[in-house]
């Protein structure tokens, strides 16, 4: 019997997006181990009623929501840049489109948004 492969995007890592079916909710998240791996720590943690393993899944359960997409929004390997990425994505997704972005946030990420938020060229960009 032959083995299906994975699509090679999936045995990449970087930052991802999950959607919510029900409501405009969304998390973005980046991951250092593959994204199949990641996005399937998510469908497990979703199938195994375990919310306290991720914030999209606590949303889908606590509102009983499912899931609609997944969407890769950048491939890195680099950490230092991947997190950046994340946070920037997030902060981005706060301030330009109508998504209720579900992250567990911290102090970094709210300081980016402040920070992309007041620079001119912020204004001038279609992030």
């Amino acid at each position: 019997m032959a083995r299906t492969q994975s699509p090679p995007l999936l045995l990449k890592c970087g930052v991802y997006l999950l959607k919510c079916n029900d409501c405009p909710a969304v998390y973005i998240g980046e991951c250092r181990r593959s994204f199949k791996v990641r996005i399937s720590d998510h469908i497990n943690a979703f199938f195994d009623n375990k919310p306290a393993r991720s914030a999209f899944v606590k949303h889908l359960i606590e509102e009983d929501h499912i899931p609609k997409a997944v969407e890769i929004l950048h491939v890195e390997g680099k950490n230092q840049k991947r997190t950046a990425l994340e946070s920037i994505e997030i902060a981005e997704h706060m301030v330009h489109h109508q998504y209720n972005v579900i992250n567990r946030t911290n102090i970094n990420d709210l300081l980016i948004k402040n920070v992309f938020t007041r620079s001119p060229l912020y204004w001038q960009t279609n992030l």
